[in-house]
């Protein structure tokens, strides 16, 4: 059993799902000291930037519409958790326990990145869920998507709070009651945090990454599904030759999953008859020389289809290791 380390390197989706499907592989999440470092400075500086009086949206000033509305200072924390109660308004049936893992688990990962503000406390905190499994139930209803997963990262925030529906042991279950029995008081977001945990990419990167995963799987069986029909309807195997697939075309996908069918039939001993040996009576060949589409274009069909989950895994992957969040706080100063 190994711990996920978050740190200042790439994370891989494929570790990233790895989590999110087999939670018990992992002993739990760790962090880089120099993530926390970062983090702490990054805190520092949005510290010394409203003292300065510099306007700061979502934190001295509303949101939306309301960003040319000043706020005081005094009143940023109680903004943070206002904006979390109004938007825990979501409906629908509950994301799954993955993509809501995900969700929670995407969010550290954008966090720890040392670009938002926030206080170690709150990196901390979301460690916490993640390594007793405490996964905020997420309602599927009321994204308001490339404005930021707003309505479903409330849950998130709302659950900090020690408020809210978590999952845990096949159950969903109060916060509350976790973290009394825990002996842990509920986490109050000051200033910005509430914004950071709400203003981001997270809930439909972790849908998407859960999508991504069980289509892969789907993909998968296709491709054994192909080999077993080639068997049961004891098909021709040319239509997977490397002669048709890579001197006949160059589309990476359709070599690939030629390459796999083909593999599988071999695994097999499977080999029809040559085409040379194929009887003919009356004119007519007692064999099929050619099958049907749906069996001998099936690299064309999966091909396409594995191209783009390769392609969607890297636009996740990038997604993954992004600061999602609005405004942006440089440890370093910069504005």
């Amino acid at each position: 059993m190994t711990s996920l380390h978050i740190d200042h390197e790439r994370l891989s989706l494929n570790t990233f799902n790895s989590f999110l499907f087999s939670r018990s592989r992992f002993s739990g999440i760790t962090f880089c000291e120099d993530t926390l470092k970062k983090i702490t400075r990054s805190h520092l500086q949005l510290l010394k930037t409203i003292e300065a009086k510099v306007p700061l949206y979502g934190v001295t000033t509303g949101f939306g519409d309301s960003c040319q509305r000043s706020l005081d200072a005094n009143d940023a924390e109680e903004l943070q958790k206002n904006l979390v109660d109004y938007l825990t308004c979501g409906s629908g049936p509950a994301l799954s326990l993955e993509a809501c893992r995900g969700a929670l688990l995407a969010r550290l990962k954008s966090l720890s990145r040392g670009y938002s503000g926030v206080r170690p406390e709150l990196l901390e905190r979301l460690q916490l869920f993640l390594n007793n499994d405490w996964i905020p139930v997420i309602p599927a209803e009321g994204s308001l998507g490339a404005s930021g997963d707003l309505v479903p990262l409330a849950y998130i925030a709302q659950c900090v709070q020690g408020h809210g529906l978590v999952y845990y042991k096949n159950s969903q279950i109060e916060i509350s009651t976790l973290l009394k029995e825990a002996k842990l008081t509920p986490l109050k977001l000051q200033v910005k945090e509430g914004l950071a945990l709400v203003n981001g990419t997270s809930a439909m990167l972790g849908l998407a990454a859960t999508n991504v995963q069980r289509a892969a799987q789907i993909l998968e069986l296709s491709i054994m599904a192909s080999a077993w029909t080639c068997l049961a309807l004891d098909g021709r195997t040319e239509a997977f030759s490397e002669l048709i697939n890579s001197h006949g075309a160059q589309h990476s996908g359709q070599k690939t999953i030629a390459t796999d069918v083909r593999e599988l039939l071999q695994d097999e001993a499977y080999a029809p008859k040559s085409l040379k040996d194929i009887s003919i009576v009356d004119k007519n060949f007692l064999e099929p020389v050619q099958d049907r589409y749906s069996l001998r274009c099936s690299p064309q069909i999966l091909g396409p289809v594995l191209e783009t989950l390769k392609l969607s895994k890297n636009w996740l992957e990038d997604e993954l290791n992004t600061t999602s969040d609005n405004p942006l706080i440089s440890p370093e100063g910069e504005l």
